[in-house]
């Protein structure tokens, strides 16, 4: 039953145009430690701003609450990014803005593919993301390479790529006679 595995790992620190290398983002705990600094900086003017003002003219005591309620949205405003950033990760989200019917279309113009299912592509750290489908082609070595190369032109690293050879048997995920994978075929069936 004629099925190959790619794991095609490349390092370049460049993205190819979809925003995904691994150099274009800093450490997301680095970002959350600048953040969380500049927030802690902003809420301090913003205590020595009121103070000055309600020394200045003592019945302004509204401007205190009021700065509060100010910098503190100018806070969970910066801290958007970074939540949305690792939430993406956790839920093992697609990669902010990507194009997956593009993806799909790619991998479906591969010459000797006949069936394109089981796509899945998800986040693993900021700047890396992982990918994996299962092919049905004539050729599947030929298949699996151009997977992996078009994969790599979507800044998608990290893949694994199933391709069966046309009239062989189906991955396991896919068979009507594994009940087990049942919930999983209907979530990921084209």
């Amino acid at each position: 039953h004629g099925h190959g595995h790619g794991h095609g790992h490349g390092h370049d620190d460049e993205s190819k145009g979809h925003g995904n290398g691994h150099g274009g983002e800093r450490n997301l705990s680095l970002n959350a430690a600048y953040i969380h600094a500049l927030g802690d900086m902003i809420q301090s003017i913003g205590v020595m701003a009121a103070g000055a003002v309600v020394w200045w003219k003592p019945t302004w005591q509204i401007v205190d609450p009021l700065c509060t309620i100010f910098f503190a949205a100018i806070v969970v405003h910066t801290t958007t990014q970074v939540t949305s950033s690792t939430l993406r990760i956790l839920l093992e989200g697609a990669p902010a803005g990507f194009d997956f019917e593009h993806l799909r279309s790619e991998l479906e113009g591969i010459p000797g593919s006949r069936n394109c299912h089981c796509l899945h592509v998800w986040v693993l750290s900021p700047g890396l993301s992982a990918g994996s489908v299962h092919l049905t082609a004539e050729n599947p070595e030929e298949a699996q390479e151009r997977a992996r190369r078009i994969f790599n032109d979507f800044g998608i690293e990290h893949t694994t790529i199933q391709v069966v050879k046309e009239g062989g048997e189906p991955p396991p995920c896919c068979s009507d006679d594994r009940k087990e994978h049942k919930e999983h075929r209907v979530n990921c069936a084209s």
